[in-house]
């Protein structure tokens, strides 16, 4: 077996689980706390035992701390389905373990910009 150490496992690993866990939270979680959640980045340790889940929300109001909190709780009451699903469509020995945290690059980014807007029109 070839290894290519400019792209390690755990980053093929991180990639897949983002990919499966995007379509899954969109189709197949039925807890509505997580409607309007987007991975925005996965970093699996090197041991492929833990994984850590970027997440944001998107919509009318998705980005306020209330909203995003309220998406961190459906996330972690889902991890075990998730977690179950995972295991089946993926073929790895054992599964990482999600742990879910808040991403709030976007939400910053996007008040800097409506901030830059009202400084425009001034």
């Amino acid at each position: 077996m070839v290894m290519n150490r400019s792209y390690p496992r755990s980053v093929r690993v991180a990639e897949l689980i983002q990919s499966e866990l995007g379509g899954m939270i969109l189709r197949e979680v039925k807890d509505p706390r997580v409607r309007g959640t987007m991975i925005t980045k996965v970093e699996v340790t090197h041991d492929l035992r833990v994984a850590d889940v970027f997440f944001s929300r998107y919509g009318k109001e998705r980005g306020s701390e209330e909203e995003v909190d309220e998406g961190l709780e459906g996330l972690r009451h889902a991890t075990g389905f998730l977690q179950a699903k995972l295991s089946e469509r993926l073929r790895l020995r054992r599964v990482p373990r999600l742990e879910f945290h808040i991403d709030r690059g976007l939400g910053r980014g996007a008040e800097i910009n409506r901030m830059l807007r009202e400084l425009e029109r001034e």
